[in-house]
């Protein structure tokens, strides 16, 4: 459709998946801000009735607004006929959807209310073109070739096709885009779907591009790393004994029944690292209301305090899943000593975390992880915060889970991510 409607892609959406094995850092902006090809059937498994097929053409990063400042992202879209585009809407982005020919699209629109469930009865104020006016909850807006809607934060929306009128093309001029966090589907949905390959892959999707290949920024092999970390990194024998571990459970996730499944050992089987001191309680959090029945010293918090680290040349932070799971208080960071009251909540806990470890282990390299699927003002602060403390963010992307945990291909993914980041320091 593309070329029926004269609509050019930029040079990237051409490379071959051998070429990406051999393109260095100059495309990095493509890596970075998830430029390129996606499609998805939001984990339904039957892409004919729900799936997306798009095209990020531009965009920026807010998570590293200093490398990419681009404030506007761009995109096209295929749907066609018989193919859903499930309800949601996004906290941060809005944007315009525009019908750039062939068929007809419907889009369904909803207000929100203050509790992000979705307003069955208040009429939508809807801007289409020039045009504003009202219309009952849950009208479909008909967009025929040309004519586009204006779609702002926190207005619930899906896409269909009108019957008989044929696939649409469509374009989508937003704000900077982030498929990881800034989609709230109603009912929940995935978003980057796991693929069987029953053929080599014509084109990487915007998830699937590897890391510049290069040697590692330091020289990785034999340095020692430690962990501070929950149930992620919490694998039965390889943290304290009187720790509560996550793995193994072949109840909960089936496939990761050894230490050598977990995402720490394969870092270091790829690295050449050496794991130290793996500090990891499962169900911990980062600020110091910890979970109910938990002692008080196992906030991260408080274990940055008194741990002993050793010697490492690098520490992995990788926490916030449990804060963000128990909707604790995230706040705002906090670059001074934090007080008693604001270590109860998520980021300036997550500062003195970074702080405490930067003033105990100065020779050490500290990275933080940061998981999907977190309260968006979780994950943004907690890159932003690491950018102050000087420590690497790995903001994690396309984690497989089971359960809310990762499987064996997320705990690979995990690794193969965090060795990237390493790559490119």
């Amino acid at each position: 459709m593309c070329k029926e409607y004269r609509f050019a892609l930029p040079p990237f959406c051409h490379f071959t998946p051998d070429q990406w094995q051999t393109i260095g850092h100059e495309y990095d902006e493509v890596r970075d801000c998830m430029l390129g090809w996606d499609i998805t059937d939001y984990g339904m498994g039957d892409f004919d009735k729900f799936g997306f097929s798009l095209i990020t053409i531009r965009n920026g990063n807010h998570l590293m607004a200093d490398k990419y400042p681009k404030v506007y992202a761009e995109k096209l879209l295929y749907l066609k006929e018989g193919q859903y585009a499930p309800n949601h809407f996004h906290w941060f982005k809005t944007e315009d959807i525009i019908n750039r020919g062939g068929g007809n699209v419907l889009v369904r629109v909803y207000n929100s209310l203050t509790d992000e469930e979705i307003d069955y009865v208040s009429d939508v104020t809807v801007h289409t073109d020039g045009r504003t006016y009202t219309v009952p909850a849950g009208t479909q807006i008909r967009l025929t070739p040309g004519e586009s809607i204006h779609i702002p934060q926190y207005m619930y929306h899906d896409f269909a096709v009108e019957e008989g009128s044929g696939p649409v093309l469509l374009g989508e001029v937003s704000q900077c885009n982030d498929d990881n966090t800034d989609n709230r589907f109603h009912p929940p949905v995935g978003r980057f779907p796991e693929i069987e390959e029953d053929e080599a892959p014509y084109r990487l999707l915007c998830n699937e591009y590897p890391a510049a290949k290069e040697e590692l920024a330091m020289e990785w092999k034999e340095k020692r790393f430690a962990i501070l970390g929950d149930s992620y990194s919490a694998f039965l024998g390889s943290i304290p004994e009187h720790y509560s571990p996550y793995y193994p459970q072949p109840e909960a996730v089936p496939d990761v029944l050894q230490a050598e499944d977990m995402w720490w050992h394969k870092l270091a089987e790829s690295t050449g690292m050496m794991l130290s001191v793996n500090d990891s309680y499962s169900g911990s959090t980062v600020c110091t209301q910890v979970r109910e029945g938990h002692p008080a010293w196992n906030a991260y918090a408080r274990r940055a305090e008194t741990v002993d680290f050793g010697d490492p040349d690098c520490i992995l932070v990788f926490g916030g899943t449990n804060d963000s799971w128990l909707d604790r208080e995230v706040g705002e960071p906090v670059y001074a000593e934090a007080t008693e009251d604001q270590l109860r909540q998520v980021l300036p806990a997550f500062c003195h975390v970074l702080a405490v470890l930067s003033r105990r282990y100065p020779a050490a390299k500290t990275v933080a992880v940061i998981n999907t699927d977190l309260n968006p003002r979780i994950r943004e602060g907690m890159c932003q915060s690491a950018a102050h403390y000087g420590a690497v963010a790995v903001a994690l992307e396309n984690i497989d889970k089971q359960n809310g945990h990762p499987t064996a291909a997320g705990m690979a993914s995990i690794a193969r991510q965090v060795e990237d980041a390493l790559r490119a320091r």
